[in-house]
């Protein structure tokens, strides 16, 4: 089968001119489907930035706010942050990096090469020319700037500028109802303390209100081919001794800055580009007739390895390493955390994706889980709605019931797309304590049968309007209590714990009462409200996606269940909407296998991104749901749950010529496949392990390299079963 290394013309630019041919070439062009900005595409404002990051720092590429003249590279780092005496901790802008021309810039390029995790530009004045280049290099986690001056513009350098610090949350008061929350009058952090030089490296002791503060380290660098660059390093301390907790930050910074000038340029320049190029090519998709879709997929993927790495103990929040003016200055527990990682799994980025692993297991084993129940005098483990970096949950929002087991629901996944069984051994007592959580809420009515408390379902609005109404049987904690313990029960036999609790959990299985289901409409937000109006959130239809849980394969009255659930939703002409409404109906779609309905809903998506494919709502920039767009395609092209690998599931019509390499499934296993003119034309599957497979294909009476054994027939397609050992490859192609 010929593979699926695609190559990508460079052309126009953002979002809004999103087109460009694709061919099949060397690995060495692999998916340059590159973000290309000129003149009128810069702003100084967070819808156009350009954007790098190792996973734990980064930067936003914009315009200069004091001086449009120059460009400004706005730094971050996930736990560099303001500590106020009540509530969450919130995110703070970490100070610049300015490139500022001699002359009047009359005109500027940047380019974000989605390949070598670059980002450069020129900047074009009366005098002379910079060119510029920037990257976040991961070995020694430092972010790098380099600028060469021609004619008048000769001898340009990166310069650092302080940037006081204050919650990012005072620069949007636009509304009344921020300003009520008094927003607009929250301090400033203290004066960063004098600038030192420690063996020529620059130094910046930064305190914040109350603890705590950061450290920046710098160091310029000359290089031998005319081009300066600027070496900077990020850290924090929430140290409640000051002094010492900004010395060590400060500390941390220099050692990593000492490194990495060590190491030179050159070579960071160089381990640079080979880790970008070996993260594109983990996998590649190829839609002949939608360019559109294949760039914006590719930049969800180069964007979430710069949110995320396998070294960082952060997870992804609400903005990422781009904090901008913003109500939500912090980690959401109710969807954005969660779809912040769909890319993980069936796009093969799972190495990026650890980052929710390491924060999961951080949290529950520090104990903040568990107090984020304790201090509601709960058992168990939780997360509110809101929190800062660290996990501890905001003063409100408790009643959410399933935001933790939605967290775990990835977790899973990951265990189950990676095949590492020590995943699944920490994640069962995770579980385990969760279901302690949830079954605390339970009762047993006269009916017999166990019923949830009080709690909400995000963000369903009651009939006066108030988004915060509680009721009983929630849909979102029922369906998160029923994955649960199906889920500890599955774990607790596949890995034989033979854990005694496991007893309990069927009898609560079996006593639970039902998920409430309204005739005509389907699944309800809970036992006593239908689901009437238009909403953006799925929060009543997990059960369907991401749990699969009640899906299509449990014959034809779930199915009519699925479809009209499903349906309801997405009856109310996009009132309510909001972009992952799109995303979550493609993916829903796309399991009743109605690709073009689902590719309908997804379509509808592009145009509610900004032109550098971030996206904006109310309470301000967010950024998981551009990032949930890839496992929507993913679905369109590949799914694999509930023990079956379904290649080509759900194809558009009008996708006629697909082809994708190495997405990744349920068992660790690698699938790529081809469809030429509307047809499947032939599929590998290289085995993460060893068993049985079964394989749901529209390929009937295919050739193998191996026996295959049908199992099911449903319409055009045919279920096959093979053996197979971890590294054997079946390969398939049409009869």
């Amino acid at each position: 089968m010929k593979t699926c290394v695609v190559r990508m013309m460079l052309g126009i630019v953002l979002l809004g001119a999103l087109s460009a041919t694709a061919d099949m070439e060397g690995a060495e062009t692999f998916n340059p489907r590159n973000l290309v900005w000129e003149n009128k595409d810069f702003s100084d404002d967070w819808e156009n930035v350009g954007f790098i990051g190792d996973g734990q720092q980064g930067a936003s590429v914009l315009l200069d706010n004091e001086n449009a003249n120059d460009l400004r590279f706005l730094l971050s780092r996930y736990d560099i942050v303001e500590y106020p005496e009540k509530g969450y901790w919130p995110r703070v802008f970490a100070g610049n990096v300015i490139i500022s021309p001699k002359g009047t810039v009359a005109d500027r390029t940047m380019e974000q090469d989605l390949y070598t995790g670059i980002i450069s530009g020129t900047l074009k004045s009366d005098k002379g020319m910079i060119e510029w280049k920037a990257f976040a290099e991961r070995e020694h986690n430092v972010i790098v700037v380099g600028v060469r001056g021609q004619g008048g513009e000769a001898g340009a350098e990166p310069t650092y500028r302080v940037e006081r610090p204050v919650d990012t949350r005072r620069y949007f008061v636009k509304s009344k109802h921020y300003k009520i929350r008094g927003y607009d009058k929250i301090p400033f952090a203290p004066e960063a303390k004098p600038m030192r030089s420690i063996d020529g490296i620059q130094v910046l002791e930064q305190p914040m209100n109350n603890r705590g503060g950061f450290g920046v380290a710098f160091q310029p660098v000359e290089n031998s081919n005319g081009w300066n660059y600027i070496l900077i390093a990020l850290s924090a301390d929430p140290g409640t001794d000051q002094d010492a907790a900004i010395a060590r930050a400060a500390e941390q910074s220099l050692v990593r800055v000492k490194a990495a000038v060590a190491n030179g340029v050159d070579k960071l320049t160089e381990s640079n580009i080979e880790w970008w190029k070996n993260y594109s090519e983990k996998s590649c998709l190829k839609i002949d007739e939608d360019p559109r879709w294949e760039k914006l997929y590719s930049i969800q993927l180069y964007k979430f390895a710069s949110a995320s790495s396998k070294d960082s103990p952060y997870l992804i929040d609400n903005q990422g390493l781009w904090p901008w003016h913003c109500g939500w200055a912090g980690t959401w527990w109710n969807l954005n955390v969660q779809l912040s990682y769909f890319p993980m799994c069936s796009a093969n980025r799972l190495d990026a994706g650890k980052s929710m692993i390491n924060g999961i297991n951080r949290m529950y084993n520090d104990g903040t889980l568990r107090a984020n129940a304790e201090q509601n005098g709960w058992p168990g483990i939780t997360v509110g709605r809101s929190s800062d970096y660290r996990g501890r949950k905001d003063q409100g929002w408790s009643r959410e019931f399933g935001n933790l087991t939605w967290v775990l629901n990835n977790y899973w996944k990951y265990w189950k797309y990676s095949g590492d069984e020590q995943i699944g051994r920490d994640l069962f007592p995770m579980l385990k304590d969760n279901i302690v959580f949830l079954t605390h809420f339970l009762e047993k009515k006269e009916d017999g049968k166990l019923h949830m408390q009080k709690s909400r379902s995000p963000e369903y609005e009651n009939v006066t309007g108030d988004n915060e109404a509680m009721r009983e049987d929630s849909n979102y904690a029922l369906m998160s209590l029923d994955w649960a313990l199906q889920t500890a029960i599955e774990i607790n036999e596949e890995l034989g714990f033979n854990d005694p609790a496991s007893k309990v959990w069927k009898q609560t299985m079996a006593d639970l009462t039902p998920l409430p289901v309204a005739e005509k409409t389907g699944f309800m937000v809970s036992g006593n409200t239908e689901f009437d109006h238009g909403h953006r959130h799925y929060s009543h239809l997990l059960s369907i996606y991401p749990y699969h849980t009640v899906n299509v394969d449990q014959g034809p009255e779930t199915r009519a269940l699925v479809q009209k659930s499903v349906d309801n939703w997405h009856s109310f002409g996009g009132k309510g909407s909001a972009g992952y409404t799109f995303t979550g109906g493609c993916a829903m779609y796309a399991l009743l296998g109605q690709g073009d309905r689902a590719l309908e809903l997804l379509d509808q998506l592009p145009g509610r991104l900004k032109p550098n494919t971030m996206y904006r709502e109310g309470g301000g920039p967010v950024i998981e749901t551009p990032l949930s767009t890839v496992e929507s395609v993913n679905y369109l092209l590949l799914q694999s749950w509930g023990g079956v690998v379904r290649v080509f599931p759900a194809v558009p019509a009008k996708w006629k010529n697909v082809e994708y390499r190495d997405l990744r499934c349920e068992g660790a296993h690698l699938v790529s496949a081809k469809r030429v003119n509307g047809k499947t034309q032939s599929f590998e599957l290289t085995a993460g392990r060893d068993g049985d497979v079964l394989i749901k294909t529209d390929l009937v009476n295919p050739k193998a390299n191996m026996k295959l054994k049908c199992v099911a027939r449903d319409g055009f397609f045919a279920t096959y079963r093979v053996q197979l050992k971890k590294g054997d490859k079946l390969m398939v192609d049409a009869d």
